[in-house]
């Protein structure tokens, strides 16, 4: 009898990720052709099956960034960096949410996000530009070009960081002041 109910309860499991597996699928395919309200349907449903499934998260937090839902975005990155905070992917996660900050206005908040994500990736020119750029919304033209500065150094060709510190050393002459915030 036992052994009925563990092939049971296997049966199940295995249904049930493939549920999961096909949600997901058709959730990708949707969102690849561009219909990413629908594909973010098919991920609820995958995560109403999985709903600890990390890779899956980041999915929807990845799609609802797509959709300009940085509020929504940073609840699921944040959902898989309490889970594994010094995953592989965590400084990517942590980047994503700074980003997402950015996108909502708040620069300060993905300053700090970009501090976290340098502390782990100190040369990373993204980053490095990613808080350049924050820094400069903030009107720390001083402290823009020194992250721009720092992307080039270890990207010496990188154009969004050769224009990032253009501009700020215009406005940081513009302003007249060496601002140190």
């Amino acid at each position: 009898m036992s052994k009925k109910i563990s092939i049971g309860a296997e049966t199940r499991q295995a249904q049930q990720q493939e549920q999961a597996n096909y949600a997901v699928r058709n959730g990708t395919a949707l969102e690849r052709s561009g219909n990413i309200k629908e594909a973010i349907k098919y991920y609820d449903k995958a995560l109403a099956i999985q709903p600890n499934n990390t890779d899956l998260l980041v999915t929807k937090g990845d799609a609802l960034s797509k959709l300009r839902n940085y509020t929504g975005a940073i609840k699921y990155y944040n959902k898989v960096l309490a889970a594994y905070p010094n995953s592989r992917g965590s400084t990517g996660l942590i980047e994503g949410i700074g980003n997402d900050l950015y996108n909502l206005g708040k620069y300060e908040e993905a300053i700090r996000s970009y501090d976290i994500a340098l502390a782990r990736q100190p040369n990373n020119p993204d980053l490095l530009i990613n808080k350049g750029n924050a820094l400069f919304q903030v009107e720390n033209y001083s402290g823009a070009v020194k992250y721009y500065d720092k992307a080039l150094t270890t990207a010496p060709t990188n154009i969004q960081a050769k224009q990032g510190k253009k501009l700020a050393v215009i406005a940081l002459h513009k302003s007249g002041i060496n601002s140190t915030k």
